[in-house]
C-alpha cells in the first residue's frame, strides 16, 4: 500500500486547473499546510473562476501567489505538487528538481490518498474509449467501478469522494505519469504508443519513457497487459516485473509469436480473434466471450480496445455473458468516429478527437473513399504519417495553423479546399464529396488554435452537418 505522505508537511500546487484545484481541496481535507503557485503571463489578468477560487483559498488562509516569478515558496515547500499541462522545463518545477524537492503528479497524489485498487489505462489514442468500457464492463458484472483521470475527473477528486468499495479506472496521460513516485496499478494497460505531444516531450524516447512509469512500481502481483503488436509497448513489457497479458486483432498463435519474439517470459492471458468471434486463452484455456458482428463501435483500433477491455476483465473473473451484453450495448464516445448523419447518400463522421496523427490514421485504416477534414495546431508533430491514407481519400479541406503544411504535403495529388472555420469546411467537403463516399472530421491536430477543446470543434461540426 502507498505511504501517504511520508514526513512531508508542506505543499505547493502548482497551476490551478481542474486537476490543481483537486489536489489543493484533497490536501486541505487532510490538514495539511499548502500554497498555490499559478502562473500568468504579464498583463494576463485571472478569469473569474481562478479568480474566485484563489479569494476563496486567500480567505481561508491559504498563500496563493498569481503570475510572476517568484520562487519563495521554494524556500518553505517539501513537495510540489504539478499540474499535468506543465512541462518538466516549466521554470518553477525545474527549480524545485534543481533543489532536489520532491514533484509529485496529481496521479501520485491520488495514489498516495487512495485505497482503492486501480486499473490504469495508458497509449497514445484509445484511452478514453477502453477506460469507459471497462468500467461498463465491470459495472454490468457487478464489480462496483468508477472512471477518474484524463477522462475528466481528476483521480485525485475521485478518491476524495468515491472510493469506497470501488475499483478505479484510470486513464492516465504521459503528463501525469512523468511525475510519479510509487504509483503502483494492480492492472496496467499500454494501448498503443505513435508520436505525440511534442509541445511537451522534446521526443519520442522521452514520451516512451514517461508511458513506460505505468509499469515501473509493479511486482509479480500486478498486471501489465500490452499491444502485441506495437513495438514500443513491447519494449515497455521487457522492462517490467509485472505478469504479462497480451491482445491483438489476429489469431491467439499469431499473437503469442508476435509476443514471443520479443518478450522472455510467455504471456498468462492471450486475447485475440478467431472465426469472428473475440477469444480468451487464459492459461492453456480458451474462452469465447462474443461475436465481433456484435460490437457497435466502428473501426480496427475499437476492436483492440475491445480486446484490451477483454485482457484487463479476465483478471477479474468476469462472465462472458456479462462481458457480450456491457460490449455490445456501448455506442462509444461523443466525437470518436461518431455518425453524423446521411445526406445525399454521403456520410458524415465525427471524429474531433483525433488531435494526432496517429489517430486520424487509425480512423482512415477502416474508411474508403474519404473527404477529409483535417488541421489546426499540430504541436510539433510530424504530419507526413496521412500520406499513408492518400490511396483512401478522394479530397481534403484544410484548416487551422496547419492548412499550408497540408496543402503542400499533399500538393497534386487530390483535389484540396481551404476553409477558414469548420463550418466552412463542411460545406467546402459536401462540395467535393460523391454519393457513397464519406466526408470525415479527423483533424490529426489539436483545436486550441481555432476552439476551446475537440468538443467545441466537434459539436460545430455536427451543427454545420445537421444544417445542410
Amino acid at each position: 500500500m502507498p505511504m501517504p505522505f511520508d514526513d512531508f508537511e508542506r505543499f505547493v500546487v502548482v497551476g490551478l486547473g481542474m486537476s490543481g484545484r483537486a489536489s489543493v481541496r484533497a490536501l486541505i481535507d487532510r490538514e495539511l499546510e499548502v500554497a498555490v503557485f499559478h502562473h500568468l503571463e504579464p498583463g494576463v489578468e485571472p478569469d473569474d473562476e481562478l479568480a474566485a477560487f484563489a479569494a476563496e483559498l486567500s480567505a481561508s488562509g491559504t498563500r496563493v501567489t498569481l503570475g510572476g516569478t517568484d520562487l519563495s515558496l521554494l524556500d518553505w515547500a517539501d513537495v510540489v505538487v504539478a499540474s499535468p499541462g506543465l512541462p518538466p522545463t516549466n521554470f518553477f518545477l525545474k527549480a524545485a528538481v534543481d533543489r532536489g524537492i520532491r514533484v509529485w503528479s496529481e496521479l501520485e497524489l491520488g495514489w498516495r490518498l487512495s485505497r482503492a485498487p486501480v486499473i490504469a489505462i495508458t497509449g497514445t489514442n484509445g484511452k478514453t474509449t477502453t477506460t469507459t468500457l471497462v468500467t461498463d464492463i465491470l459495472e454490468t458484472a457487478g464489480i462496483p467501478a468508477i472512471s477518474a483521470g484524463n477522462i475528466g475527473v481528476p483521480f485525485v477528486e475521485v478518491v476524495r469522494h468515491h472510493t469506497e468499495g470501488r475499483t478505479i479506472v484510470c486513464e492516465v496521460s504521459s503528463f501525469q505519469l512523468y511525475f510519479i513516485d510509487q504509483f503502483r496499478p494492480r492492472v496496467a494497460v499500454v494501448l498503443n504508443l505513435g508520436d505525440d505531444h511534442y509541445d511537451w516531450h522534446p521526443g519520442f524516447d522521452d514520451y516512451l519513457a514517461a508511458k513506460a512509469r505505468i509499469t515501473e512500481n509493479q511486482g509479480d502481483e500486478d498486471t501489465l497487459i500490452v499491444n502485441a503488436f506495437d513495438p514500443a509497448c513491447l519494449q515497455i513489457a521487457e522492462g517490467s516485473k509485472a505478469r504479462l497479458s497480451v491482445f491483438g486483432s489476429s489469431e491467439i498463435e499469431q499473437i503469442r509469436s508476435a509476443a514471443r519474439s520479443r518478450l522472455a517470459r510467455p504471456p498468462e492471458v492471450i486475447a485475440g480473434c478467431s472465426a469472428g468471434r473475440i477469444k480468451l486463452h487464459h492459461r492453456g484455456r480458451v474462452s469465447d466471450l462474443m461475436s465481433i458482428s456484435d460490437i457497435r463501435l466502428q473501426g480496427a483500433h475499437n476492436l483492440e480496445n475491445v480486446l484490451a477491455a477483454a485482457a484487463v476483465c479476465s483478471e477479474y473473473r468476469v462472465q462472458a455473458s456479462d462481458f457480450s451484453r456491457a460490449v455490445s450495448s456501448f455506442h462509444g464516445l461523443p466525437h470518436r468516429m461518431a455518425f453524423v448523419r446521411e445526406v445525399g447518400s454521403i456520410r458524415y463522421i465525427d471524429d474531433s478527437k483525433a488531435t494526432n496523427p496517429h489517430a486520424a490514421m487509425m480512423a482512415l485504416k477502416d474508411t474508403r473513399d474519404v473527404v477529409l477534414i483535417a488541421g489546426g495546431q499540430d504541436r510539433g508533430l510530424d504530419l507526413s504519417p496521412l500520406l499513408e491514407a492518400r490511396d483512401r481519400l478522394k479530397g481534403l479541406v484544410v484548416m487551422g495553423e496547419t492548412a499550408e503544411k497540408l496543402e503542400k504535403l499533399f500538393a497534386g495529388m487530390l483535389p484540396i479546399e481551404r476553409a477558414g472555420t469548420v463550418e466552412e469546411a463542411v460545406a467546402h467537403a459536401a462540395k467535393l464529396a460523391s454519393p457513397g463516399d464519406t466526408v470525415l472530421l479527423s483533424p490529426g491536430c489539436a483545436s486550441w488554435d481555432q476552439y476551446s477543446s475537440y468538443a467545441e470543434r466537434g459539436d460545430r461540426f455536427q451543427r454545420a452537418v445537421m444544417a445542410l
